[in-house]
């Protein structure tokens, strides 16, 4: 059996002491007799500081009976009026303080501070539409990258952050749809996909939820159909994957914001300003102002003269309570609502959106599914509105729907460690018994996986570090994870693919099967053909590789001539190499940092981590370019690709 892997400073006990030693007392606790007890414990010379091991000299301070992590704050008084901090050698600096207008001094969790006042909701919903953190409501199409919202500028005790909403067109009409929401703080990019659920991109790299990000304890879960990014000053992001996105601030945050959610100034006539801060009427100017890059191809910067609108019989049909009327129907499902989330604002957005399309049942479901992501969040109570005939929602395997779920709670995750959730129940799918969430499927319990440093790994599955030097595998069970050593082969790179973590060709591979090709076209004489080249002859790495068949060269018949602004090389599989047709021994290096070398089945020649090209024995080439190269040429198609038949004898001299 494996021992489970312990956090940094402390080692696995199946039997340690009951009455660990801490930094609060730096002795057993006096008169406790509690039995030994299973788990990880500090290492000699460490002693536990909240819940972390840390050296004896770093341990923090006790005051007023109480004890604080070295640097930690902490407030006095019943209005906050000194704020403290445990500094070096176990003592504390105190100074007058004064909550700010924003704030209130309370107790949350036990511990006094000076905590907002309330926080400022943004909304993007439907088509999409709009509303500030002030209350403006506004419709903008773009289908561009936009700032949604992020700190004016850099504020010493505010930490900076931008929330990015990528829109694109929903299917044939003029309107869009959130594709992307990324979350950007510190060294993170966090991308919340459409369409996905239970797992979330880190930096381009796929995690399975849920997931705690360091230093600033982000934590990201799947709560019903949201997912949710919730950080320790506040700031809060739900996307419902599919139609509704919602931040909220702190009401610290008054004042400073910017972006299409506003300013934040409890002022909606202002909330129209461009990025150099002049104040603009029309919605599509100010969105448009508020693209991240204004390269950006292939979008649009809004509907103009086109945007569609609903004309009187289009209103009256959809705002019976059997369409979007039902959002704002005094008896429907979502009567207990109305007085936290205004339904007219909801209402009028499924107006906009049914009137937009020729099929208006798709968009009728996720508007109400929108609504009903708005009420909760708002923690307002939402009655059953889906049937098996009306806006249905399928649901993975040993998992069913409900309209209050906790999904967040009940996962493999939580079975091991406490899960830090909204506290607030979704719409969506929830797992049946004795099933837990599995990321983005229910499992039995006993298939559940293992959680390690703040990232849920399933049963069996592996995450490598970010250098690819260390690989961690979960075992299940009590086995929990098991890490060793690990490193890239020659040839390839640690990089991220489609998500995942790996080793990699550093290259845009390319083959050409000849022997295949020979064996189609029968009774050839010669083949002949440039195979790959830099689109300009001025790039400073420009190449040429030319393929030649040739018969009386055995095996193989492959000459192939590498044409650069130094000397023509030649490889032939039968393993000779000339460098302006002077044959050499091998290996052999150039002073262009060009490299050639014989292996078993062939020879290797490589240009930096620019070129890769082999040669075998039975006749097959393979050219490797590296992706930061402009090339053409049929290799040059995709970044795996195989020359064909039709590609030889349309653009190869054949004979």
């Amino acid at each position: 059996m494996t021992a489970p892997t312990c956090p940094p400073n402390s080692h696995y006990e199946l039997c340690g002491s009951g009455c660990p030693v801490t930094c609060s007392g730096l002795s057993s606790p006096a008169g406790c007799d509690a039995p030994c007890t299973e788990g990880c414990f500090c290492d000699r010379g460490f002693l536990l500081s909240a819940d972390k091991c840390v050296p004896i000299a770093d341990c923090g301070c006790v005051f007023l009976f109480t004890y604080y992590s070295r640097g930690q704050d902490f407030y006095l008084g019943d209005n906050c009026q000194s704020r403290c901090r445990c500094v070096e050698n176990g003592a504390v600096d105190c100074q007058t303080n004064v909550c700010d207008a924003n704030s209130i001094c309370q107790v949350k969790n036990g511990v006094r501070g000076c905590y907002p006042a309330g926080v400022g909701k943004c909304v993007a919903s439907g088509d999409p539409h709009y509303l500030s953190f002030d209350g403006k409501r506004y419709d903008f199409q773009g289908t561009c990258t936009y700032i949604l919202t992020q700190l004016q500028s850099n504020i010493p005790q505010l930490p900076s952050f931008t929330v990015t909403v990528k829109n694109e067109r929903y299917g044939t009409s003029s309107v869009s749809v959130a594709k992307t929401v990324t979350v950007s703080m510190d060294s993170y990019n966090i991308t919340l996909d459409r369409g996905i659920r239970g797992k979330v991109k880190v930096n381009e790299e796929l995690y399975l939820l849920p997931l705690k990000l360091t230093p600033r304890d982000i934590i990201i879960n799947q709560e019903g159909n949201n997912r949710v990014v919730q950080t320790n000053f506040g700031l809060k992001v739900l996307y419902d994957s599919m139609y509704y996105v919602q931040v909220e601030v702190p009401s610290t945050f008054k004042g400073l914001m910017r972006g299409l959610c506003g300013n934040y100034n409890d002022n909606q006539n202002d909330d129209f300003q461009l990025p150099i801060g002049i104040a603009v009427s029309r919605a599509d100017d100010f969105g448009a102002a508020w693209q991240t890059d204004v390269n950006e191809s292939n979008c649009s910067r809004g509907c103009g003269n086109t945007c569609p609108s609903c004309n009187t019989l289009n209103t009256q049909l959809y705002s019976r309570p059997s369409s979007c009327g039902m959002i704002a129907d005094p008896s429907g499902p979502f009567r207990y609502c109305h007085k936290q989330v205004n339904p007219t604002d909801y209402l009028n957005f499924c107006l906009y959106d049914l009137c937009s399309v020729t099929d208006p049942m798709d968009l009728l479901c996720k508007n109400l599914q929108a609504y009903t992501a708005a009420c909760q969040a708002a923690g307002a109570n939402v009655m059953t509105w889906r049937t098996a005939g009306f806006c249905p929602m399928a649901c993975p395997a040993n998992s069913h729907y409900e309209i209050c779920t906790l999904t967040c709670d009940d996962t493999c995750a939580s079975v091991t460690e406490s899960p830090k959730c909204s506290g607030l129940c979704f719409e969506g799918c929830q797992c049946d018994g004795r099933f837990l969430w599995d990321g983005d499927t229910c499992v039995s319990m006993d298939n559940c996986g293992c959680v390690y440093n703040g990232q849920y790994i399933p049963n069996g599955g592996s995450i490598t570090s970010a250098d690819c030097s260390q690989k961690c595998t979960c075992l299940g069970g009590v086995s929990g994870v098991q890490c060793s050593a690990f490193s890239c082969a020659s040839g390839l790179a640690c990089a991220v693919k489609d998500g995942v973590r790996g080793c990699y060709s550093l290259y845009n591979q390319c083959t050409f099967p000849l022997a295949t090709i020979l064996r189609t076209l029968q009774k050839v004489t010669s083949i002949g053909m440039d195979l790959s080249y830099t689109c300009s002859f001025t790039d400073p790495d420009f190449y040429l590789v030319m393929f030649n068949y040739i018969p009386s060269i055995q095996p193989g018949g492959v000459s192939l001539s590498l044409v650069t602004k130094g000397p023509l090389i030649e490889l032939r599989s039968s393993q000779e190499v000339r460098v302006n047709n002077i044959p050499v021994v091998l290996p052999y290096s150039l002073a262009t940092g060009t490299s050639i070398k014989a292996v078993s089945d062939g020879l290797i020649l490589e240009k930096g981590t620019l070129l890769r090209i082999t040669v075998s024995l039975g006749g097959y080439v393979t050219i490797g370019v590296s992706p930061s190269l402009a090339t053409c040429g049929p290799c040059s198609e995709s970044s795996n690709t195989v020359i064909s038949l039709e590609q030889v004898v349309k653009l190869g001299h054949v004979q």
